[in-house]
């Protein structure tokens, strides 16, 4: 009697598909969130930061020079503060001697304290020859910060007054009354994000009924270049990319630029990188600078930060054209995710779905990476997040079913197959063998010979003892040519070649198999002559041809079998071997296959035409003994 087994049920298809919804869901709400305010905050500014130290490596932008009051121009020039006279000079010797541009100041003097020097300060700003700084105050205080006196601040276009983009400022350290007129002035305040890393540059503040620009935006307004920039008119800010290193940029120490000793030749070096260029002039001194923590580097000057914004405005990077919008940056994610539980649910064999794998979440990295660069605001760890809901408890699951699966198989088939069979069936992973198809089969139809006449004077004990004796003598020869066993007969059994594990040479191990069975037979009856127990005689039908192999059981019993005419055939041959001479017959076709793969092992002889019912007259063959 076949054991009850239990098949997988097609259930478990709802638990798969409900954890890739939420994944799904996962990605959804990642997406659905501003980054300041997401969940995934954290990873996603890691992911961000990470993409922009490792591509760090752009050259400085040539149009801009940094000038840097350094520790060692302090000590040459005297500590600071430096009096305006200096900065003046200051200014006026990179205008005049060496060319610049203009020169942007990153500095706030809030106090008067030389009016002739501020008076010069005035003139070169009303010139156009430098823009000064002030720093707008973002954090909500009980009272607000108000020194000194804004300046440059212009009414708000139609419409702005309604943008809730444009960060509204609560307060000002700004540069005294008498520098108020200057036209040109940018805020170098900044916000932080949560972490306290600055990624992002304020280029529109709106403080009470006035907008103002930021230093860079300042520079490029006070150049009369603000064709270039008119998408800031409806933006309060930036992504900064940070694609260039600070010791990347051209710095030129403050001394440099006010010794009076310096030779004509480092007169005309210091020219050559100075004209015509945008100066910046700022600090790195330690107690004078401002220095924030930015995603390349964790204690960067603020002049550093000025001259990244003024570069991304001056040679847009060409990323923006890789931005993708809001909803298709989210199909791609979502597809993603889809992507990887297809991927898992359909790829079985491990090396291939281990590759199907890495190319989906490299596909979600690259991607990640470039709308990264290019300053795309969504969040682009979303996919990630249904990758790691997947991965946690779709493969689990699946790894269990799988594993019930393989139970399953194995039950069934390790009745049917030998060992080193069912090792190479289930080392396959192919969750399909039990699934009913056609293959190539060569049939072993096996029988004790006048059974009945044998046993019948036997006792019960006896008879049984017989019928295992014989059975064992006849299996092992199957096991042996690595066949599989249909199914026992009573006093004889039905087993073939070919299925599960397809073999080309199947003709060859059921004949192989037959030769044994003889064989093992004359031992058997050596053993049964010395114990007084009757000769045993064997008859085998063997016949090949196209069969249906698999479970043709029921959900409460499985029952591995091949279902043809080839099967029947052998049956009937079996029967036939009776009214003939020997005991081995064997179909034409079987015969053929042996002829057509010039087999040498096995030599056959022709035992003539018969008669079989259902299947007419058939030549039949033997085994040469």
């Amino acid at each position: 009697m076949q054991p009850s087994l239990s098949r997988p049920t097609n259930g478990k298809l709802a638990i798969q598909a409900g954890l890739i919804l939420a994944g799904l869901l996962l990605a959804i709400l990642s997406l659905s969130r501003p980054l300041d305010t997401s969940p995934f905050s954290v990873f996603e500014y890691w992911l961000r930061d990470k993409a922009l130290e490792l591509l760090a490596d752009q050259k400085p932008d040539p149009k801009v020079i940094l000038v840097d009051i350094d520790e060692v121009s302090l000590k040459a020039q005297g500590s600071w503060p430096w009096s305006r006279n200096s900065l003046a000079d200051l200014v006026k010797q990179l205008n005049d001697r060496f060319g610049a541009r203009i020169v942007a100041l990153d500095i706030v003097l809030p106090d008067s304290k030389d009016p002739q020097g501020d008076e010069e300060l005035l003139r070169l700003a009303t010139e156009r020859k430098l823009v000064l700084s002030q720093v707008f105050d973002y954090a909500p205080r009980d009272i607000s910060i108000t020194t000194g006196k804004p300046a440059a601040g212009i009414a708000p276009p139609p419409g702005a007054t309604t943008n809730n983009s444009i960060r509204r400022a609560t307060g000002y350290v700004a540069n005294h009354a008498g520098l108020a007129e200057a036209p040109c002035v940018g805020n170098i305040g900044f916000v932080p994000d949560a972490d306290g890393k600055l990624r992002r540059v304020i280029h529109q503040t709106r403080y009470q009924d006035k907008l103002y620009p930021s230093l860079s935006l300042a520079i490029i307004q006070c150049l009369s270049l603000s064709a270039q920039i008119d998408s800031l008119a409806t933006e309060s800010s930036t992504a900064l990319l940070f694609d260039i290193k600070p010791n990347r940029w051209t710095v030129i120490p403050a001394k440099d630029i006010l010794a009076a000793t310096q030779s004509v030749n480092e007169a005309e070096e210091s020219r050559a990188l100075i004209q015509n260029k945008i100066v910046i002039v700022g600090s790195s001194a330690l107690g004078l600078a401002d220095r924030v923590a930015t995603p390349i580097l964790a204690n960067m000057s603020g002049i550093f930060v000025h001259a990244q914004a003024l570069s991304e405005l001056l040679t847009p990077r060409g990323y923006g054209s890789q931005r993708f919008p809001a909803f298709a940056t989210a199909f791609i994610h979502l597809g993603l995710v889809l992507g990887m539980g297809t991927v898992i649910l359909r790829l079985r064999k491990t090396l291939v779905l281990w590759l199907g794998i890495g190319l989906i979440f490299s596909t979600w990295l690259i991607f990640a990476v470039i709308q990264i660069r290019a300053g795309n605001p969504i969040a682009q760890s979303a996919a990630l997040w249904g990758f790691l809901v997947i991965g946690l408890t779709l493969i689990p699951a699946l790894w269990l079913t799988e594993r019930q699966r393989t139970r399953y198989i194995s039950d069934v088939l390790a009745r049917y197959v030998s060992t080193p069979v069912l090792k190479e069936i289930l080392s396959r992973q192919d969750t399909n063998t039990l699934k009913p198809k056609s293959a190539e089969v060569t049939v072993l139809v096996a029988d004790m010979a006048s059974y009945s006449e044998t046993v019948s004077q036997r006792s019960l004990d006896d008879a049984a003892s017989i019928t295992r004796d014989f059975l064992s003598h006849i299996t092992e020869p199957v096991w042996a040519c690595r066949g599989t066993l249909d199914r026992y007969t009573g006093d004889g059994l039905i087993a073939f070649w070919g299925a599960p594990v397809d073999q080309p040479d199947h003709v060859l191990r059921a004949l192989q198999a037959a030769e044994m069975m003889r064989n093992r037979l004359k031992i058997l009856n050596t053993e049964n002559a010395a114990k007084g127990l009757p000769k045993i005689s064997l008859r085998i039908g063997i016949a090949s041809g196209t069969a249906m192999v698999g479970d043709f059981g029921t959900p409460k019993r499985a029952n591995y079998t091949a279902v043809g005419n080839c099967i029947n055939l052998a049956s009937r041959l079996e029967a036939a071997a009776r009214d003939l001479t020997t005991d081995i017959v064997i179909s034409e076709t079987t015969a053929e296959l042996i002829k057509q793969t010039q087999i040498q092992k096995i030599q056959l002889s022709p035992l003539g035409i018969i008669e079989i019912r259902g299947f007419g007259p058939t030549k039949v063959y033997s085994i040469n003994h």
